[in-house]
């Protein structure tokens, strides 16, 4: 009798610890999933807003090199400058269809795994966007732009005149449209991922339920030490939903909720929000010049120098993509958001990262557009960040390390 009991718990036991084991093991593959996903839906996001971002430095450029703003003091510096622009073109041309490809077909060294959801797919191939055929008829009309003969440059030019059209008009609400599309699609697989945790947790505290009522307190131990890990983990896993990686600040997701939550506060008053839009001045020469290494560096001193900036303010600074950041100003009117900005800008200044191959400075500036409206119920922030980006736009156009505004019609 004695030796059936203890066979019986015996076995208990053993079936716990198996139990415990396998559940253990489903938490970490969950977990460690639930990391590659998010991983992956960022690099999705970053690479779709990358495409717009040269989309329209192509465009930029484009009409830089077949007109006639460039200013050499010498013929051969007007030669190698076109030069310089035409290598330029070519390699922005050659990174947006490599990024292309990758949304569309996926790339496993970066853990891309191609657009397979159906929404994104009739973006792509479906009417009435067919946003690959675009993509690739600006691309072709960029190249055939840049390898033309000096002859034949001219404002005129059909190239430029389509490429001018797609940055500015369809192509642009194409990539948005995409762009927003990859945030949904990550959005939800975020919830799934969620659900699928708090499924996983419910279990293991079941089985925890199970082992304190039925087998002794050495097994109570192990399941306390084992729902601290996986806190542990899931404050790790939320870490990383909200923080940009590199810079440490918040990413483009916390900061797409941040403001969409302040649109909502605000919109039952009359109360402006701002919002300011930063690009780092000259960061692709930065990065040719001393490197990426030294490039992410440079990211991190400017994000950590706009944090402290806005430290305890409840304003936000987020990594908005690539060399681009982001500031949220709740409760603060136009003329506030401009001091704010200009105080970044110096900030930025006095911080002097040397930038021996800026155009404007012999450290590293930026370049800011600010924009400000009182929001309203039935509409979203998207019009506010756009403006924000246009005054960005004009700042960078103007000379750059300044800060331009955008005047709201509301």
């Amino acid at each position: 009798m004695k030796q059936n009991l203890i066979t019986k718990i015996k076995f208990k036991y053993l079936l716990a610890l198996g139990m415990t084991a396998a559940i253990s093991l489903i938490g970490l593959f969950t977990l460690f999933y639930t990391i590659s996903s998010q991983r992956t839906n960022a690099e999705v996001i970053n690479i779709s807003g990358r495409q717009r971002a040269l989309l329209q430095r192509t465009a930029l450029n484009s009409l830089r090199f077949v007109s006639n703003q460039l200013q050499p003091h010498t013929y051969t510096e007007l030669l190698e400058e076109r030069e310089n622009l035409r290598k330029e073109l070519l390699k922005d041309i050659d990174l947006m269809e490599k990024s292309h490809e990758q949304l569309i077909n996926g790339n496993l060294t970066v853990n891309l795994p191609g657009s397979t959801q159906s929404q994104i797919k009739s973006v792509y191939y479906e009417a009435p966007i067919y946003l690959d055929t675009k993509i690739k008829t600006y691309i072709k009309q960029v190249r055939t732009l840049a390898l033309l003969p000096d002859s034949q440059h001219s404002t005129y030019n059909t190239q430029l005149n389509y490429i001018s059209l797609a940055a500015s008009g369809d192509l642009v609400s194409s990539l948005e449209t995409v762009v927003s599309r990859y945030q949904k699609e990550s959005e939800d697989a975020i919830s799934r991922l969620q659900f699928l945790s708090i499924t996983v947790l419910c279990i293991i505290m079941l089985l925890l339920i199970f082992e304190a009522l039925f087998i002794f307190k050495p097994m109570v131990d192990l399941i306390k030490e084992e729902n601290k890990q996986l806190e542990e983990k899931n404050k790790i896993l939320q870490d990383l939903s909200s923080n940009d990686g590199l810079t440490g600040i918040a990413n483009r997701r916390y900061f797409n909720e941040f403001i969409s939550q302040e649109w909502a506060r605000l919109s039952h008053t009359s109360i402006p929000l701002s919002i300011i839009m930063i690009d780092i001045d000259y960061f692709k020469t930065y990065n040719d010049t001393y490197g990426h290494q030294a490039g992410d560096e440079c990211l991190k001193k400017v994000a950590s120098t706009l944090a402290n900036a806005l430290k305890h303010t409840g304003n936000l600074a987020a990594r908005y993509g690539g060399e681009e950041f982001a500031v949220v100003l709740p409760d603060t009117s136009r003329n506030e958001a401009v001091f704010v900005a200009e105080k970044l800008r110096a900030d930025i200044e006095e911080v002097r990262i040397p930038h021996v191959k800026s155009d404007i400075s012999d450290h590293v500036t930026i370049s800011l557009g600010v924009a400000t409206v009182i929001p309203q119920y039935d509409s979203s922030p998207d019009e506010l960040i756009k403006s924000a980006d246009q005054a960005l736009y004009n700042a960078k156009n103007s000379g750059r390390n300044q800060v331009k505004i955008y005047a709201m019609s509301r």
